[in-house]
């Protein structure tokens, strides 16, 4: 029952597939993905009635803020140092609801500090049945205001996208940026 959705890190698509298989007709799918093959693999595969938006760039390099219900996220958070985690929670923090929901899929054991200071509620589960073993983070419903950064930002209640599917690379993010229409609901 989502109006939007924001898939960072879509690899080839595993996850991707099932959301948009589950999503309503007037869901708003953005899917983010920096690297160039698997982005190909799955904007050419992974069509669906509701118009996905598939974005090919770096999720740090993004200037968008909308107010979505989940962000679902594949990001290897062990690769990257403190400051950069911290910047990609910052825009995840920025583009979820209050009341939304964030799920974190990792290979690791490592980010319950780190969620913790975004979040109030942190839920882990492992899989076992994954190879490698899977650890899934279910976080959300309030921040935590030990990190408050973005607080104060403007967002809109709801956000109305009008296209085709899109794929976002990093020359195109003008043209792009002309084709969301962004309304406050």
């Amino acid at each position: 029952k989502a109006h939007a959705i924001i898939e960072i890190g879509m690899g080839t698509g595993v996850i991707t597939k099932e959301i948009l298989r589950n999503c309503e007709i007037s869901t708003q799918f953005i899917g983010i993905e920096v690297n160039k093959p698997m982005f190909d693999y799955v904007s050419n595969n992974f069509q669906s009635g509701i118009n996905p938006i598939f974005i090919n760039d770096d999720i740090l390099n993004l200037n968008f803020i909308l107010e979505t219900d989940y962000i679902i996220c594949s990001l290897p958070f062990r690769n990257f140092d403190m400051q950069k985690q911290n910047e990609i929670m910052d825009i995840i923090k920025s583009n979820l609801k209050n009341e939304g929901t964030f799920v974190l899929y990792q290979y690791t054991n490592h980010l319950d500090k780190l969620l913790g200071n975004y979040f109030k509620s942190v839920k882990k589960s492992v899989v076992l049945r994954n190879f490698p073993t899977a650890i899934v983070y279910v976080c959300g419903a309030m921040w935590n205001t030990k990190k408050n950064a973005m607080e104060g930002v403007a967002c809109p209640t709801k956000i109305r996208i009008t296209s085709p599917a899109i794929a976002w690379n990093a020359e195109s993010k003008k043209q792009i940026k002309k084709s969301l229409d962004m309304k406050e609901a």
